[in-house]
C-alpha cells in the first residue's frame, strides 16, 4: 500500500463521517447532545467524549477504518467519557 500524503490524510480524517449513508441522523444526535450541554452541563459532554473514544479505539487499537458507530449503550458511552 502506498503511503498517503499529508493532505490526503487530512481530507480522509474530515471526510469519513460523510461516507456513512446515515450520517445526518448520527451527526444530528451529536449536535443535539452538544446543545443539550447548555441545559444539563457535563453529562452530554461525557456522552460525546465516550462516542469519540469509541471511534478512536476502532482506528488506533483495532487498526480499522474510521466510521460513525450507532448511538447505542448510552451508559457505556457515559462511563467511557468519564
Amino acid at each position: 500500500m502506498a503511503s498517503m500524503s499529508f493532505f490526503e490524510q487530512v481530507i480522509q480524517a474530515f471526510a469519513f463521517p460523510f461516507k456513512d449513508p446515515q450520517w445526518p441522523r448520527k451527526l444530528g444526535i451529536g449536535f443535539l447532545l452538544g446543545l443539550g450541554n447548555f441545559v444539563v452541563p457535563l453529562v452530554p459532554t461525557l456522552i460525546l467524549s465516550g462516542y469519540c473514544l469509541k471511534i478512536m479505539r476502532r482506528v488506533i487499537v483495532e487498526n480499522g477504518e474510521p466510521y460513525l458507530p450507532e448511538w447505542e449503550d448510552w451508559g457505556n458511552l457515559l462511563t467511557d467519557g468519564l
